[in-house]
């Protein structure tokens, strides 16, 4: 099916889900075509020992029915190799190995097609007959199609009804019904796998045989209601019976009967079947993949290690599992050593895992064994040559690590590019080498302004450009990318490049003492060619020339100004050289700060975590984003002013050195409410905390003079923003069932004060609403909050309030200490950052000069 496009239909069966044939390339095939399959889910067949077939439900919605499929995968897997050892004088190997690989990865692969089948939206066999086969019509875009189905098995199932029936329906309806023509469903696809009866059963064999049960149709619609009644009663009979494997009697206690005989579970037995089915799913390996991200992401690394490591022990095969605890090692443990065992044990199951060999890999990298590195990263390539970053880091280490390796190196570069155009050190890399190791001046020109395209503050792109503009002879060019290159990068100004660039003049020569005529003769000591030719020429006019007074002079002038020509290219020529040999020192004290960074970050609470802030402009929110970034959380920032966004994600970025992404919406507009969350990044989906914090007031009148414009804003900022939002993100907090919503009230939530009606009202909704939300989340593990400050100082509050009349605006803060933003910010930060098990639900804040909205100590701050 790999090149095939269009709908797909998928049959699948208990006998599908344990074929070798049917589940080679399972998962990869799912992920792939996951929109364009309809997975059509029908009993299998197999056989007792008489051989007489029966059905078998093919389940996979409960942990327990997927885990059947796991065992019996990974049963077949060590049962062929066992029979690999066994047998080994009487298989034909290679044949055999391959089919050993096939069934090793689907061991592996099981349980996450079977997620994916689970949820993509499918339907039963049963379901089909049922409707007309109007799901499949519809998957495929055939609706007219399903019409002439629906006709065409009505039209032959009335030919069958005895003329009496037909002749007693006429007779009840008391509208005749009108003669349809007859329909042509030649056309329809799929029409001749049909039974000709639709009465008729399919035996096993595949032939067709009427079905000995047959009846006639009844009129009497009492009887249908009767029957579908006693349907529905036998259905909730079936939902709350235990199954009839249960023994008569049972150690735990009597069992419970029912009076009509039934027998049911003691609450003992019920208590004992979830016990184990909860250890069961403790050990499930998709159970744990599935729960592994939110682990991590909630600071629970060391039970996401011990959960891996518990469940290897029962699936020592499962290769993502001890993938995932080899990553976890590494990246949060600092435990190289148990990380390279799991990553040997896996290799050994499969040799051609590239994520195991990447990883290894960088652990080569970290631990400087250099020839190993290459050696994973060149296994990579091989067996796939579009992996992530494996052309750069080949390039890296082969350009830094070893000598005459440059040409290969330039070719990992480009190819890296081709891979990933956006890799901006890739370029500098590139360009470096087409500077320094193919003197491609104009090439390497062409990389160095790409990279600075691509990431326009890279701290070594214009300093470089300065050396290839000055080695050029373009003096303006290169003092200009200077320029850049300090304002970047203070650490490139020195009293040698400031000269060389032509910002300072150099220093005058010491004055020339009169000598004899004769030691212009003397070698001079310039380097340049030109130069030298130059003073020789002149040497031996003056050798040759008498000295006249007036020859004198003027010899004793050339000599000078010679001297001064040649001290300055000495000086140039030396600048130039420290040029070069200060970028090296440079770029050790910038990579050692970076990695001392790095590892700062990782260390910080907030790492991995992402937290999106809403009105992040200015005030509280602009402080909030500012508290979150700084402890290194990554952080999304919203708002209506797009100049003021981009400002604020890029000082964030570069003064806290966390991840920023700035979405530019109002909050009032619930399409672009939608649009905003919808489009986000795949890896900026999972919000940790929401911060609900958008809002204002507008004015300040009595009821009766308030303006309508004022109160639709404020509601539909205050309220149906916030309403907004939450609606937006909470689903996926829901679907991982973890998360925190933090709404930023206010005390005119909690009291009322004169001509505050409007804002007051809305701020009270605030207040229901997160008591509300609490009530509605707290059973998905999703904590909810507010926090009520009142007077803030350092925001736009009063000034918006007042249609941005500043003066009026602080006269709200004369003569007492309010709030500052800053105050606001920590209480949030505080509230989500305790515990898991910790929710803070209300914190009210007031300035130590303020007892309520209208009680404040004007008397001084």
């Amino acid at each position: 099916m790999e090149n095939h496009s269009g709908p797909i239909l998928l049959l699948v069966t208990d006998n599908f889900l344990r074929s070798a044939q049917c589940m080679v390339n399972g998962r990869e095939f799912m992920q792939d075509n996951r929109d364009a399959v309809l997975p059509i889910v029908a009993d299998g067949v197999r056989q007792d020992e008489s051989r007489n077939a029966y059905a078998v439900p093919t389940q996979f919605e409960r942990i327990s029915d997927i885990i059947q499929y796991i065992n019996y995968w990974q049963d077949q897997y060590l049962d062929l190799r066992r029979q690999k050892r066994e047998l080994e004088d009487e298989i034909d190997e290679e044949t055999f190995s391959d089919h050993l690989r096939s069934v090793r990865a689907i061991s592996g692969e099981t349980s996450e097609f079977l997620r994916l089948l689970r949820n993509t939206e499918h339907v039963t066999y049963e379901e089909l007959e049922e409707t007309d086969y109007e799901m499949i019509f519809r998957f495929i875009g055939d609706i007219n199609g399903w019409e002439k189905l629906k006709k065409a098995r009505a039209s032959r199932v009335m030919d069958r009804v005895p003329a009496e029936a037909v002749e007693a329906a006429s007779n009840r309806n008391s509208e005749p019904m009108d003669d349809e023509p007859p329909v042509d469903i030649q056309d329809i696809p799929g029409m001749d796998m049909l039974p000709d009866d639709p009465e008729e059963e399919i035996e096993d064999d595949g032939d067709l045989v009427p079905d000995e049960t047959e009846e006639e149709i009844v009129s009497d619609t009492s009887y249908q209601i009767e029957e579908e009644v006693e349907e529905i009663e036998e259905e909730i009979e079936e939902h709350i019976l235990v199954e009839d494997d249960i023994p008569a009697e049972s150690s735990s206690g009597p069992e419970e009967i029912h009076q009509n005989g039934a027998v049911y579970a003691t609450e003992e037995e019920e208590e004992e079947e979830d016990e184990e089915e909860e250890l069961v799913s403790a050990l499930d390996p998709n159970y744990i993949l599935e729960n592994l991200h939110d682990w991590v992401s909630g600071g629970q690394t060391e039970k996401a290690i011990a959960e891996l490591q518990n469940a290897l022990q029962q699936h020592p095969e499962h290769l993502a599992m001890r993938y995932q605890l080899a990553h976890l090692l590494v990246q949060h443990e600092d435990d190289f050593s148990e990380a390279r065992s799991q990553l040997a044990t896996l290799l050994k199951y499969d040799s051609k895992h590239t994520g195991a060999l990447f990883l290894s890999g960088e652990l080569s990298e970290i631990e400087e064994d250099f020839d190993e590195a290459v050696g994973f990263y060149q296994d990579v390539a091989a067996i796939d040559s579009k992996f992530p970053e494996v052309h750069y880091r080949l390039g890296l280490i082969l350009a830094h690590q070893f000598e005459d390796t440059q040409d290969h190196a330039m070719m990992e570069f480009r190819q890296a590019i081709a891979q990933h155009p956006e890799n901006a050190d890739a370029h500098y890399q590139y360009a470096m080498l087409l500077n320094e190791h193919q003197k491609a001046l104009d090439a390497a020109a062409i990389e160095f302004m790409e990279t600075l395209r691509l990431q326009p503050n890279h701290p070594f792109a214009y300093y470089d450009l300065a050396i290839l503009y000055h080695t050029q002879g373009n003096l303006e060019k290169a003092q200009e990318a200077y320029l850049k290159a300090k304002a970047l990068n203070p650490e490139v100004e020195t009293p040698e490049n400031d000269l060389a660039f032509g910002l300072t003049a150099p220093a005058e020569p010491e004055p020339v003492a009169e000598e004899p005529v004769e030691r212009i003769a003397v070698e001079p000591k310039s380097q340049n060619g030109v130069v030298e030719e130059h003073i020789k020429e002149n040497q031996e006019a003056a050798i040759t020339t008498p000295a006249s007074p007036e020859n004198t002079v003027e010899m004793e002038t050339t000599e000078a100004t010679m001297e001064k020509s040649n001290s300055e290219l000495i000086i140039e020529r030396d600048a130039l050289a420290a040029l070069k040999e200060n970028i090296f020192r440079l770029e050790e004290m910038i990579k050692a700060r970076d990695e001392e960074q790095e590892k700062l970050k990782q260390q910080r609470p907030g790492n991995g975590k992402t937290v999106m802030v809403t009105g992040a402009t200015s005030g509280i929110g602009k402080a909030t984003a500012e508290i979150f970034a700084r402890n290194g959380f990554r952080v999304i920032i919203t708002g209506r002013r797009s100049d003021r966004l981009d400002a604020i994600e890029k000082g964030l970025q570069d003064e806290f050195h966390t991840d920023v992404h700035s979405l530019n919406f109002d909050v009032r507009q619930v399409e672009a409410v939608e649009n905003a969350i919808n489009q986000l990044p795949e890896d900026w989906k999972n919000i940790d905390i929401l911060i609900n914090n958008a809002g204002k007031a507008k004015g300040l009148d009595p009821i009766h003079q308030g303006r309508l414009e004022h109160w639709e804003e404020m509601i539909d900022t205050n309220i149906k923003g916030l309403l907004y939002l939450t609606r937006a993100v909470s689903p996926y907090m829901v679907a991982r069932q973890q998360g925190q919503i933090i709404n930023v009230c206010s005390t005119a939530g909690k009291e009322v004060y004169p001509n505050g009606n409007v804002y007051c009202a809305t701020k009270h909704a605030v207040d229901a609403l997160t008591k509300a939300m609490r009530l509605d989340l707290h059973s998905y593990n999703i904590r909810i909050g507010q926090v009520a400050p009142a007077h803030v100082e350092e925001t736009e509050f009063a000034e918006v309030r007042f249609d941005g009349d500043k003066e009026r605006g602080a006269k709200v803060y004369e003569g007492f200490q309010p709030l500052t933003s800053v105050d606001v910010a920590e209480a949030i930060y505080f509230m989500a950052t305790r515990p898991t098990h910790v929710n803070i639900q209300d914190v009210v804040m007031l300035g130590t000069q303020q007892a309520s909205s209208t009680v404040i100590d004007r008397s001084g701050r």
